[in-house]
């Protein structure tokens, strides 16, 4: 085979699909203070406590207790874009923030398998573009809801508003105006798992040959079907997606340029973009990716926890700093926001993930997921703030102290 013949575009189809879309938000109760797991009335049971059986996979190097919460919905049918599927919901929270993961799992029919265009429907259930119609999120129909309709977000906006009212929680992005209202607050991050058979899995899921360079070679195979995933993988906003050579880079230093697997088992092909992870395989209920995808998805959910806390707080922190200069907020209000604020960023720099990453391939991509949120760059902003609301804070008691007054409420 050339690589002229190899790299011509070839269709890409699986016959199984399973798209997790992972939301985040910030729960606190209703005093103020951050939610800690153990404290929800409901979570005291063991069934709602610690790592879901669904997130569970491969043993870590030290399994501590988790303190996180979960609460998980049974699995409903319902119809989209003229395909039906499998919808479930999985709401975690950990000291450290909350996800709502929403998935769908559709399944191929014996005669005719998922398309590429039938990948996209399902990832365009997000807004991307506002005002593209050909982006427009597509509305829902579940099972026992007759006639209504709704799309993917009035779905995580309903299912972690009636946990918060169910709990007394308020959920901070809302209670403090930081998310505009009337349209999407935010784009969830995706993980898409394909099952695939034929000469796809042989392309994906093959081990390449006995040749000097194997990679080369798996490459080479893959490369027929980089023009069909590359607008799952990088989510494009396009019609068609026209994927730059020199935008990747090749897996080995004699290699081609293309989209190549971060996992270490061939069995799974993983590959990562900066607004999802595409995974293929053969059969996702059987190993590797029975016990991977789980870890994946845990990952993914700390992590995008995490940054949702962290950038809420430093939306917080921001409005904070303004009230401290304001001579009109009394000291006790002041003193109780430095408090509160400080007690927020203790858990939200908890990172869970630290205790629970145990293969190679999910550390590799937890330090890519590090960087692609920005979590450091975060937390290092969130503690030089919280630096600058003392100091102003303590000019403020100051000026108070030389003016002799105290400032009305």
């Amino acid at each position: 085979m050339t690589e002229d013949k190899a790299t011509l575009t070839v269709p890409f189809s699986c016959h199984r699909v399973t798209v997790y879309f992972i939301y985040s938000f910030v729960p606190a109760f209703k005093n103020g203070k951050a939610v800690y797991p153990p404290d929800l009335p409901k979570a005291r049971g063991t069934e709602h406590m610690g790592t879901p059986s669904s997130r569970e996979s491969i043993v870590p190097h030290l399994s501590l207790r988790a303190d996180s919460a979960w609460f998980e919905s049974s699995k409903r049918s319902g119809t989209v874009a003229g395909r039906e599927f499998s919808f479930g919901s999985l709401i975690r929270i950990f000291p450290s923030g909350a996800t709502c993961c929403l998935t769908l799992d559709v399944t191929g029919k014996p005669t005719q398998k998922l398309s590429t265009v039938d990948i996209l429907k399902l990832l365009n259930l997000t807004s991307q573009r506002p005002g593209a119609s050909t982006v427009a999120p597509e509305p829902m129909y579940l099972e026992g809801e007759g006639s209504g309709r709704k799309s993917l977000y009035d779905r995580f906006e309903e299912l972690v508003t009636n946990l918060c009212t169910e709990h007394s929680l308020d959920r901070l992005d809302v209670k403090y105006d930081l998310i505009e209202p009337g349209r999407e607050g935010q784009s969830p991050w995706l993980v898409t798992v394909a099952a695939v058979d034929g000469e796809i899995a042989e392309a994906f899921c093959g081990h390449g040959d006995a040749a000097d360079d194997p990679a080369r070679t798996k490459m080479i195979k893959i490369r027929r079907y980089e023009p069909s995933i590359a607008p799952i993988l990088f989510r494009s906003v396009a019609d068609q997606l026209f994927l730059e050579p020199a935008y990747v880079e090749p897996p080995t230093p004699v290699g081609i340029p293309g989209l190549f697997s971060v996992n270490l088992d061939a069995r799974l092909f993983v590959c990562m973009s900066r607004r999802s992870i595409l995974c293929v395989c053969e059969n996702s209920d059987v190993d590797p990716a029975s016990y991977f995808v789980p870890g994946l998805l845990d990952v993914c959910e700390m992590v995008r926890a995490r940054w949702h806390s962290l950038v809420t707080l430093n939306k917080l922190i921001d409005l904070t700093i303004r009230q401290m200069v304001d001579p009109k907020k009394k000291k006790l209000f002041k003193q109780s926001k430095v408090l509160s604020l400080r007690q927020m960023l203790a858990t939200g720099l908890e990172d869970p993930t630290v205790y629970i990453i145990a293969g190679d391939a999910l550390s590799k991509l937890y330090l890519k997921l590090r960087e692609i949120f920005r979590l450091d760059e975060l937390k290092s902003t969130l503690i030089e703030k919280m630096d600058l609301m003392d100091r102003v804070y303590r000019d403020a008691l100051q000026l108070s102290w030389l003016s002799g007054q105290e400032p009305e409420e």
